[in-house]
């Protein structure tokens, strides 16, 4: 059986924020055509997705379901390019209408094919008390979407020659291992180490998620931790703890922050100018958006993030220049095609 990575390595261009989204919605140009008709595919075609796999990507996985067909590049369609911008456009504007509803929530999207932008625009409010638009430059907490980072920053000190994938992970981080079985590098990329996860972890111990957490908090819980799950390479689950230890290998194999580093090898590199890593819950973040809960009946409260958590989530960053990172795969800048093609790579687990 073959699985591939989760938000780490995938291409995924939809950010979540809680009821604060980024989308940044990238489209390539080989999975466009749908079998099943010509005209913008919107919330359907599922069953498109599982009988062709291999022509369709999930452009977005929390609420919507887009593919842009094969149509819209076709030169023999009759209508005309400003038909199809302005049908388009007006599909994509009643998508978000959800967004247009007063003072409330909302997010960016983006669009973009064979280069070229396609459809830009902002909905709702980044904070609903002083009635703060979401614009262009508006940051948002992306969550896990984070992972890719920290995998990429670990696959560059490979690059370097100071660490290398399929070593032991106690190697670099002894300290904070305490079972027996032998856990590669790799392995926690995967999500196939069998390490269990940080956040139920804290919850077993009694910890709120909206309280007071740092790293320091993360890496004991995951030390307290004698057995697995499961055998490494065996099974896939889902595990914040495996990017918590990678992002604690960049530190130390690098003497940097994680922050630092990825500011100075990725960030900086990619022109990334509003994207940051939150490696403290009480750190300012200039024009960031507000997490906020829906109670089902249209009133907001605000969803308090305190946690000072960083490898798993805390990527703060936009619609467009997230889109710089999905880029990067197509084209790289920052890390060489190889370490890009270990990006893309689906393991076949040992069973």
């Amino acid at each position: 059986m073959r699985y591939g990575l989760y938000s780490t390595i995938q291409w995924i261009p939809f950010s979540l924020g809680l009821l604060s989204l980024a989308c940044a919605v990238y489209v390539a140009h080989r999975t466009l055509r749908c079998p099943h008709c010509s005209s913008l595919a919107v919330l359907k075609h599922l069953h498109s997705w599982k009988m062709e796999r291999k022509r369709f990507v999930p452009i977005a996985r929390m609420k919507y379901f887009m593919v842009l067909p094969h149509s819209l590049r076709n030169p023999r369609r009759k209508r005309n390019d400003e038909v199809l911008q302005m049908s388009l456009e007006s599909r994509l504007d009643a998508l978000f209408s959800i967004w247009k509803q007063g003072v409330c929530p909302g997010g960016q999207v983006l669009v973009r094919q064979h280069g070229k932008v396609l459809f830009r625009k902002n909905y709702g409010y980044a904070n609903l008390e002083h009635e703060i638009p979401i614009t262009s430059q508006t940051v948002f907490h992306v969550a896990s979407v984070s992972k890719q980072i920290t995998v990429l920053a670990l696959l560059l000190l490979q690059e370097d020659g100071k660490v290398h994938i399929d070593d032991d992970i106690r190697n670099y981080v002894p300290d904070l291992i305490h079972f027996s079985e032998p856990v590669s590098v790799r392995q926690c990329m995967n999500n196939v180490s069998g390490i269990r996860d940080q956040w139920l972890a804290l919850v077993l111990h009694g910890v709120r998620i909206d309280d007071t957490i740092t790293q320091r908090d993360l890496k004991a819980i995951i030390a307290k931790q004698k057995k697995l799950n499961f055998a490494p390479g065996s099974k896939y689950l889902y595990s914040n703890s495996n990017f918590t230890l990678l992002a604690e290998i960049v530190e130390r194999i690098s003497g940097k922050s994680f922050s630092s580093f990825v500011e100075e090898r990725i960030f900086k590199p990619l022109g990334m100018t509003h994207t940051v890593i939150r490696d403290t819950y009480w750190q300012m973040i200039p024009k960031k958006a507000y997490s906020y809960h829906d109670n089902g009946e249209g009133i907001f409260t605000w969803n308090v993030l305190n946690y000072g958590a960083y490898g798993a989530t805390s990527l703060h960053t936009t619609a467009e220049d997230f889109m710089k990172i999905l880029n990067n795969y197509r084209t790289p800048k920052v890390g060489s095609p190889a370490t890009i093609d270990l990006m893309m790579h689906r393991p076949t687990l040992t069973d």
